[in-house]
């Protein structure tokens, strides 16, 4: 399988801004033409930029392909990680898999779900065939303050993508979009992912208890269900936070371990 997204934090390190959607969405249907085997067409070079070779060829470039590549059966799926309508709709469109970043509030996963599948429809393929999944910040502990806290650096980094670009994108309650601006405006890139940060501070408990998946665990049997019960086939567990108490953080991961995850087996 290859993941792929639009860039956030590895682009920002590099000082840019994430891959414009045109260029995204381009470079998608590209990968998608090497994994099949076609030959893919090549940007035409700017004048003083074309090799030797590209000039006795004349001025269209020829179709590029991996030659290299080996033609597995079935192809190398392509996963597209959206956050909003605008790159959930091209990946599925282009896409093989999808995994949703928009959190995990039941009715926000049935948004991006619905999204998906009206994009399918749209563009004549089957709603049906293609994969679904999110991903989803979790801490399972006894004490749900424990929990939180644990969470809250993780949380501020798959929260900020529904407001990266200052709107914000998909249903949300008032109290929920204020969170997420003050998470934009204050956030730190040099402390990301991090616990005790400028970002973790404007988190709410109301915030954390609905974008992530936190407290005993039973408790976080019962909410990823849902989320499964909305349309989702997988769901990627994102445990933890980087400068976390690391007693507890093991304590959850055992919990998360031996009482989470087999329940849902």
């Amino acid at each position: 399988m290859l993941g792929i997204g639009r860039g956030n934090s590895a682009l920002a390190f590099l000082g840019l801004a994430p891959v414009p959607l045109g260029m995204f969405e381009r470079y998608l249907a590209r990968v998608q033409g090497y994994l099949r085997g076609d030959g893919v067409e090549m940007d035409r070079p700017a004048e003083g930029m074309r090799s030797s070779e590209s000039l006795r060829l004349g001025t269209a470039p020829p179709a590029s392909r991996l030659q290299w590549l080996p033609r597995p059966e079935p192809k190398v799926p392509v996963d597209v990680a959206p956050s909003g309508p605008k790159v959930i709709d091209l990946a599925a469109r282009l896409g093989d898999r999808i995994t949703f970043t928009v959190g995990g509030e039941e009715e926000r996963i049935r948004w991006a779900v619905d999204t998906a599948r009206a994009a399918r429809r749209q563009a004549g393929l089957d709603p049906d065939e293609m994969s679904l999944g999110c991903f989803v910040n979790i801490v399972a502990h006894p004490d749900v303050h424990t929990a939180r806290d644990l969470v809250s650096g993780f949380v501020t980094v798959m929260s900020r993508y529904a407001v990266l670009h200052q709107e914000t994108t998909g249903p949300l309650s008032d109290d929920n979009k204020k969170v997420l601006h003050d998470i934009r405006d204050s956030y730190d890139m040099t402390k990301h992912t991090r616990v005790g940060t400028a970002q973790a501070s404007v988190l709410t408990d109301n915030f954390i208890d609905s974008y992530a998946v936190v407290g005993p665990p039973k408790d976080c049997v019962a909410r990823l269900e849902a989320l499964f019960a909305c349309g989702l086939d997988r769901i990627i567990l994102i445990h933890g936070s980087p400068g976390a108490d690391e007693a507890e953080v093991a304590k959850a991961r055992r919990y998360l371990v031996e009482e989470v995850v087999p329940a849902l087996r």
